[in-house]
């Protein structure tokens, strides 16, 4: 009987030794995610901090170029002053370049960059192609068809001097319609970046 309470003791032991040996690399695992996944958003906010100050110092530099030269001081002052409705900046030449001119496109700039940007990333997303651009789809194509169909014909759906850019847009709807409909009666391949089962492939 001793000895049969002996071996249950020592098997006991045995079982949990081995539980907490496989518990050891699970926690060791998770851990590693964690510290890899904090130093990933530590580059991300590092990479947004850099990306902003260089959107700052390259917009300053370029609402100063041009036929009239400002400074780059000059430049945020006059926002500065603008924003507070402090000083008498607000009836100087700079104001009316800087406030009135460049800043506008500036901001119009950076807004058609965020988009151009946002739309790239979701196609290469959408199709698993880190090279996918517009071409691919025959979006461009469809938007240049559209363009020349207006300048060379007249033909556009809306009159005016932005019948043009409709024409462009509404013919890029075209091809980029014509892929989603297609791509509802057929299967997404296996690819090198994604995990597809035995059945899908």
């Amino acid at each position: 009987m001793a000895a049969s309470g002996h071996a249950t003791d020592l098997s006991a032991d045995n079982m949990t030794s081995t539980e907490s040996n496989k518990t050891k690399p699970n926690e060791d695992g998770v851990e590693e995610i964690i510290d890899s996944y904090s130093a990933i958003r530590r580059k991300k906010v590092l990479g947004l901090i850099l990306y902003l100050a260089i959107l700052v110092l390259a917009a300053g530099i370029g609402m100063g170029m041009g036929s009239y030269k400002i400074s780059f001081a000059r430049v945020y002052e006059v926002i500065l002053i603008h924003l507070t409705n402090l000083g008498d900046g607000l009836t100087s030449l700079d104001m009316k370049v800087v406030w009135n001119e460049r800043l506008p496109r500036l901001l119009c700039a950076i807004s058609i960059g965020l988009g151009l940007g946002a739309a790239g990333a979701a196609m290469q997303s959408m199709m698993k192609n880190p090279l996918a651009d517009p071409y691919t789809t025959g979006i461009s194509s469809g938007a240049g068809f559209g363009a020349i169909l207006a300048i060379c014909t007249g033909i556009a759906f809306v009159s005016g001097p932005y019948g043009i850019v409709v024409n462009a847009f509404i013919f890029a709807l075209v091809p980029a319609a014509i892929i989603l409909f297609l791509s509802t009666f057929k299967k997404p391949s296996c690819t090198s970046s994604t995990r597809c089962s035995p059945t899908s492939c």
